[in-house]
């Protein structure tokens, strides 16, 4: 009897800028992204994946790519869910594999005869009532899918977990930064790398009890810092580490990343693929393709993809009252106490700042906004904005778009990366509904 995995995307919560281009799954929340982490946990590659239909045309695309297993499909069933003798999982995107997995490793390991009815078993999230996970035959889990992931009714064995104050699915971006302490560590324990010493390597200082792993393409240059204490240190393929760099574990640098010399890598740090970074980082996933090249700090923030920070980009993740930081994700929505005391920006994809941006604390940088000005970034920037020096603060007018995907166009080139249509529309939809409202 053969098993399918579906990883779908619920819409619920809210994940700001983040999530204009990409579904919950595809964020990258520690070494590797929810999907991949998904399918490490429960051993299997998906099958499909389930996205809202703004998402359908990109998905497709992005599906075919090398990460991905053969013959993914979107927004369909595998032969149409109808074998009745195939087994279905369907795991919530949301789920980060972080917390209760050894509950949810368990539940998808029973057999179907021990669920009730219809055969059919579900994870229910007490304090939400959303579907964590789910699992029966094709025919059934297919109407979950295809129904808009409804509360299990009609016989299904349903099992709550968590308390009413206990999270187990991600709500919002800072519920990653929350839990990345602990994804980062599951994820570089399971990355195979060759572990080296500080004698493997001349002129290289490395100290602390944790492991140092560094692919056998990657360039670890002489004056590096190695500090193992609290955790370990991984660099994947190709990436690039020059002189006089600090890196401190956990930390983590993706593949053809490269840091520059005299960047400071502190604990909990993601540097996802081809990214260039200098100055301090401290506490930030940067999801991937993203330049950060000069001094300036960045910290306790999650960034997007396609991203330049100018020089001297500074960010605050710090209120001068030692409060709790205050987030306003969309410009319908209002603020809300994100509970943490540290807190950086959210910053969307092919965002860009000039030198010596100063950027306010837990500001939310929309998709596509350009800033060039001395005052503070607003703590809420609508996505494809100009954003320049009023009288009073940073004032916006609308990007030209033409302008934009020129820009856009030319940064993805440099990295070998083609804007396909798909990407191009998706954009110009963002694009639309920020200016006219589209």
């Amino acid at each position: 009897m053969g098993q399918k995995l579906y990883i779908f995307d619920d819409g619920k919560g809210e994940f700001g800028p983040l999530a204009d281009r990409r579904a919950i799954f595809e964020m990258r929340t520690g070494a590797i992204t929810i999907r991949e982490r998904i399918e490490r946990t429960l051993g299997t590659k998906v099958s499909g994946v389930w996205v809202k239909d703004g998402l359908y045309e990109v998905m497709t695309e992005r599906v075919k790519g090398d990460d991905w297993g053969d013959g993914v499909v979107v927004n369909e069933l595998v032969g149409g869910g109808d074998d009745g003798e195939e087994v279905w999982m369907a795991v919530n995107g949301r789920w980060n594999a972080v917390q209760d997995i050894d509950t949810v490793k368990e539940f998808m390991s029973t057999g179907l005869e021990n669920f009730n009815g219809i055969g059919c078993g579900a994870l229910v999230d007490r304090r939400s009532g959303d579907v964590i996970a789910m699992k029966g035959k094709g025919e059934v889990v297919s109407r979950f899918l295809s129904g808009g992931f409804p509360y299990p009714h009609g016989g299904a064995s349903v099992r709550m977990i968590g308390g009413s104050d206990v999270r187990t699915l991600l709500e919002r971006p800072w519920h990653a930064l929350d839990e990345m302490p602990d994804a980062l560590l599951l994820d570089l324990a399971a990355i195979e790398l060759p572990v080296i010493k500080e004698s493997d390597h001349v002129n290289i200082t490395a100290h602390g009890s944790h492991e140092m792993r560094v692919a056998s393409s990657a360039k670890l240059l002489p004056y590096t810092v190695v500090d193992a204490t609290y955790g370990p240190v991984v660099i994947d393929e190709g990436a690039e580490i020059n002189p006089l760099t600090v890196l401190q574990g956990p930390c983590y640098v993706g593949p053809n990343s490269v840091l520059v010399s005299h960047t400071s890598i502190r604990r909990n740090t993601v540097i996802g693929p081809w990214c260039k970074v200098g100055g301090e980082i401290s506490g930030v996933v940067m999801q991937g393709y993203s330049n950060k090249v000069h001094d300036g700090f960045l910290g306790m923030a999650m960034i997007g993809e396609w991203v330049n920070l100018g020089a001297n980009t500074n960010v605050s993740n710090l209120k001068n009252t030692y409060g709790k930081v205050r987030i306003r994700l969309r410009e319908e929505l209002e603020v809300e106490d994100s509970g943490r005391q540290f807190q950086g920006p959210i910053v969307g994809d092919f965002v860009r700042t000039g030198i010596g941006t100063r950027v306010n604390t837990g500001a939310v940088l929309g998709s596509g906004c350009m800033f060039a000005g001395s005052h503070f970034t607003p703590k809420y920037a609508k996505p494809f904005g100009f954003y320049t020096d009023g009288p009073d603060g940073m004032v916006r007018s609308a990007y030209e778009w033409d302008k934009f995907v020129m820009t856009a166009k030319l940064m993805m080139e440099r990295r070998g990366v083609m804007l396909t249509g798909a990407e191009e529309k998706l954009l110009r939809e963002i694009f639309e509904k920020a200016n006219h409202g589209g």
